[in-house]
């Protein structure tokens, strides 16, 4: 399975733990907490599971806040298919589901899939030599990551 390949099987599940997909049977796929925590209790717990065993989750976001420059760099040294064996490496797909399933916060989850999401479809159009739709999504990786930012400093007022 090629890189980006992997990248999506990831995604994919990740939507489908968001809410956001079908689950093939007919039935809706189960849900996440759609919004905000409600409670200074809920964006304690949803700060303190980012510190912890959710970290992996916030260097992600990081990563996407430099998305960008490294697609470029990508696309210029033909290594599209290097940085996708790069980020699934840095990056388990299986991980990171497991992670996005304990992340008490909805809203934090809905923007590191939608960070996702765009990163691998990145990859895609670099691989597929489309620079200038690779560096668009990256972009939109990078504004799910500032969306992700300020939700998190908003719980942490709230906890």
């Amino acid at each position: 399975m090629r890189g980006h390949q992997m990248v999506l099987v990831a995604v994919a599940m990740a939507l489908l733990l968001a809410g956001c997909g079908d689950t093939g049977n007919g039935s809706p796929p189960p849900r996440k907490p759609s919004g905000a925590a409600s409670s200074s209790a809920a964006a304690a717990a949803t700060d303190a599971y980012l510190a912890g065993e959710g970290k992996l989750l916030v260097d992600l976001s990081a990563s996407a806040a430099t998305f960008p420059d490294r697609i470029d760099r990508a696309a210029l040294a033909d290594g599209c298919e290097q940085l996708a064996r790069s980020m699934n490496r840095r990056f388990p797909p299986g991980r990171l589901i497991r992670l996005l399933q304990g992340l008490p916060d909805g809203v934090l989850s809905r923007h590191l899939t939608n960070e996702m999401s765009a990163m691998q479809e990145a990859i895609r159009a670099c691989s597929d030599g489309d620079a200038g739709k690779a560096r668009r999504l990256a972009r939109i990786a990078q504004q799910s990551a500032a969306d992700f930012d300020k939700r998190r400093d908003t719980l942490r007022t709230q906890g």
